[in-house]
């Protein structure tokens, strides 16, 4: 079967019950109780962490200032009595970055960001340089980078295997790949660029990746992802308008690269309004990850660059 279009997809999620579901704006404060002034967005679900040597339950985010030069951070928030709202923990260490993702595996915290270069000639704009930098420890208080992913390269999940071993989504040409390591050690550019892609997920001039993969057993593993495309085509490159929707594989095998056609569960117009950092941004979703709990399923994510929500649907993964 060949990959259907964005639209395709929105069409066939339109008409399910599902697009009727409304989720909520999630709240953060800072140390001192007062609200935020910055963006803060592409948020993970939340996680218990040990924070020096206790456990609490925590969420990673992008927090961002609006005016040029953005400066991207990466900061950590505990929970509060309110699921919706969220305060900054003061002790917790601040990366400059974008996009969190954390992985537990065994007793340690995997921490993946993307690290963004400002052109030296103009700090207004990036200059088109990223890498993707990896953090370990098994608190929260002592992670240590210990690998730089290859050059311009986003998408780098690394999650545990239900047979011991680590697997590891890419984002070659913005495409899905797949690679298995046995341990944290494995992990290099190498072994990253001889993850296999998987084929005829997407249409031409579409892209997407894996956010939040998630082991089932044995060679089955499951995704929550994201599948974009240009809004207005008549523009040049850097100024077009881009949609951004949630999408699941729910079976994808490990061995055979062989997947479940992804559908679309989230998208924009289910959460409250807010301004978008820009116009061309208006219509994104960018699902974190997600938590399931007594037959539902709450998906955490940020929404027009510039705002953070939950989701919850009745289902379980």
């Amino acid at each position: 079967m060949g990959a259907k279009s964005c639209a395709v997809l929105l069409e066939e999620f339109s008409n399910s019950t599902n697009a009727q579901v409304k989720g909520e704006k999630l709240k953060f404060l800072g140390a001192n109780g007062m609200e935020l002034e910055e963006d803060v967005y592409n948020i993970t679900p939340p996680l218990p962490l040990r924070v020096g040597g206790e456990l609490r339950i925590v969420i990673g985010a992008r927090v961002e200032n609006r005016e040029p030069p953005l400066c991207s951070r990466i900061k950590f928030f505990e929970a509060t009595n309110n699921i919706y709202v969220w305060k900054l923990i003061k002790e917790a260490p601040v990366f400059e970055g974008e996009d969190p993702y954390i992985a537990l595996i065994g007793d340690e915290i995997v921490l993946h960001y993307v690290k963004a270069w400002l052109s030296k000639w103009d700090p207004r704009r990036y200059l088109w340089y990223f890498r993707m930098i990896f953090c370990r420890g098994t608190d929260l208080l002592s992670l240590r980078k210990f690998m730089v992913g290859p050059p311009k390269h986003k998408g780098i999940k690394l999650f545990p295997l239900a047979s011991g071993n680590i697997g590891v989504f890419t984002r070659p040409h913005n495409k899905p790949g797949f690679i298995k390591i046995a341990d944290l050690k494995q992990l290099s550019e190498e072994v990253i660029n001889k993850a296999r892609v998987l084929e005829n997920i997407f249409v031409d001039d579409e892209w997407g990746g894996v956010n939040a993969p998630f082991s089932r057993k044995d060679d089955d593993i499951g995704f929550v992802g994201h599948i974009a495309c240009f809004n207005e085509p008549s523009c040049p490159g850097r100024f077009r308008g881009r949609d951004y929707y949630g999408t699941r594989v729910d079976h994808f095998n490990s061995e055979t690269l062989e997947f479940t056609p992804p559908h679309i569960i989230i998208t924009r117009d289910m959460l409250p309004p807010g301004p978008a950092k820009k116009e061309g941004l208006r219509n994104v979703w960018y699902t974190g990850g997600f938590n399931g709990f007594k037959g539902e399923t709450a998906y955490f994510g940020g929404y027009v660059d510039a705002h953070s929500g939950m989701v919850v649907r009745q289902e379980e993964l």
